[in-house]
């Protein structure tokens, strides 16, 4: 159960480009000011604060599924449902965000693919979210038909090629897929 959550967290986040780990900042003080950044850079920076946000919202989700009952038995369907539904709800926020981010021309047909595969995902867990309610249901076999989904499909897609055309969108310094 924990395993097919994780993977679709992770494959949801980690494959819109969104996860960054925060990057460009630095702990040392500085006396300098920062240079303006590019176009190009402005769209890094702002994909990368949106994954930012993700990330952190997505982590406290799949830490709770992570979770036990106290008799050391995998959460009930139930709540496992619950915690979907709050993922559900962050990447319907997600997809509201990044239609905002105005990609460069040449992205533009990605980023919409993006936008597809999050809005996909964030659709195609109604019914994953409604198997796991009802009673008597097994978590573990529901939950993997996560990865199936053709919204990740989507955004595996597009983030690879955003990558391609070299934009950093993970915060890594390169671009994504150049690895």
């Amino acid at each position: 159960m924990r395993r097919a959550f994780v993977v679709l967290i992770l494959g949801a986040v980690v494959s819109i480009g969104l996860t960054a780990c925060g990057g460009k900042g630095s702990n040392s003080p500085s006396t300098t000011t920062t240079p303006a950044l590019t176009p190009k850079g402005i769209y890094e920076q702002k994909m990368q604060i949106l994954g930012q946000q993700i990330d952190s919202v997505m982590g406290a989700v799949s830490n709770a599924n992570n979770s036990q009952t106290p008799s050391g038995q995998p959460l009930p369907g139930k709540t496992e449902a619950a915690n979907l539904l709050i993922a559900q709800k962050e990447l319907v926020k997600a997809s509201a965000q990044l239609a905002k981010i105005k990609p460069p021309a040449a992205l533009k047909a990605d980023q919409a693919t993006l936008l597809k595969g999050v809005r996909e995902v964030a659709t195609e867990l109604t019914p994953v979210i409604a198997q796991l309610k009802q009673k008597g249901s097994n978590p573990i076999k529901v939950l993997q038909g996560i990865l199936k989904f053709q919204g990740l499909k989507d955004m595996q897609r597009a983030s690879a090629a955003i990558a391609k055309s070299g934009y950093d969108i993970l915060g890594t310094g390169t671009p994504a897929g150049n690895g």
